[in-house]
């Protein structure tokens, strides 16, 4: 899931400039910060495209997923909830 991310906002953010990973009670954050201002948006690839299946992959992996700014960056996360951890 990092590495689509990743893959991601390099390709069109106009690269990364922090990638975290943080534990949270019964969950971990990914968040890969870029320098573009619009928001990734999941795409519909043809069967035969070798491109666009990134974030359709991290949505179906993810308990949960967003985008969100600070002011400089572009911050895009995902969620993984932690087997057998309480909330």
């Amino acid at each position: 899931m990092v590495g689509e991310l990743a893959a991601n906002v390099e390709q069109h953010a106009g690269g990364i400039h922090l990638v975290s990973v943080r534990r949270e009670p019964g969950t971990v954050v990914i968040e890969v910060h870029g320098g573009h201002p619009d928001a990734p948006r999941p795409r519909g690839p043809d069967p035969d495209d070798e491109h666009g299946r990134g974030l359709q992959l991290v949505a179906a992996l993810a308990a949960g997923w967003g985008v969100r700014h600070d002011g400089r960056h572009k911050i895009v996360w995902a969620s993984l909830d932690l087997p057998g951890a309480e909330s």
